[in-house]
C-alpha cells in the first residue's frame, strides 16, 4: 500500500462477465494490473443483490483468510484502495451527478 499522504496513481479495469449456470452476472475489478477479485453479484437485469448478501460476501472473503478462501482472501489495505479508487472514478464521471454516487463521494471526502 501506499505510504499515507503520498499521491499514488491508481489504474482500475472493470469487467462484468455472465455466470451461465447461475444466470446471474459477476463484476471483477483489476487495479494496478492486480485481481481484486468478485466484487459483486449481479441478476439478469445488471441489478446487483441486495447489501446484505454482498456484504455477507466481503465478510467471508476478508474473515476466511486464505484457509477457507484460498486464492481470494483480502487485506485491509487491498479494501481500502478499491475503494480509493472507486471515490476517484466516481469524482471523474458523469454519474457524479446521481444521489447515490454524489453522497458516496461526499462520504469519502
Amino acid at each position: 500500500m501506499d505510504e499515507p499522504g503520498t499521491n499514488a496513481t491508481h489504474q482500475a479495469q472493470v469487467d462484468v462477465a455472465d455466470d451461465n449456470k447461475t444466470g446471474q452476472r459477476e463484476l471483477s475489478v483489476k487495479m494496478n494490473g492486480t485481481s481484486c477479485g468478485e466484487v459483486a453479484m449481479l441478476d439478469d437485469a445488471g441489478d446487483a443483490l441486495s447489501a446484505e448478501m454482498r456484504l455477507k460476501r466481503l465478510e467471508e472473503l476478508f474473515l476466511g483468510g486464505p484457509l477457507l478462501n484460498p486464492g481470494q482472501c483480502y487485506s485491509l489495505e487491498t479494501l481500502l484502495d478499491v475503494l480509493i479508487v472507486l471515490h476517484d472514478e466516481c469524482l471523474n464521471s458523469s454519474m457524479r451527478r446521481e444521489k447515490t454516487v454524489s453522497d458516496f463521494i461526499e462520504y469519502g471526502e
